[in-house]
């Protein structure tokens, strides 16, 4: 399964892009992918 760059840590943990998944938490640097906080 290919894997997509988290954008604040830099590491490959998304399953999806970021701009395609919500509410993700990185397990690395849990940064969240919230477009309602951002």
């Amino acid at each position: 399964m290919k894997k997509y760059q988290c954008p604040c840590c830099g590491y490959f943990t998304y399953n999806v892009p970021a701009n395609e998944d919500c509410g993700y938490i990185c397990p690395v640097c849990f940064w969240e992918n919230d477009p309602f906080i951002a």
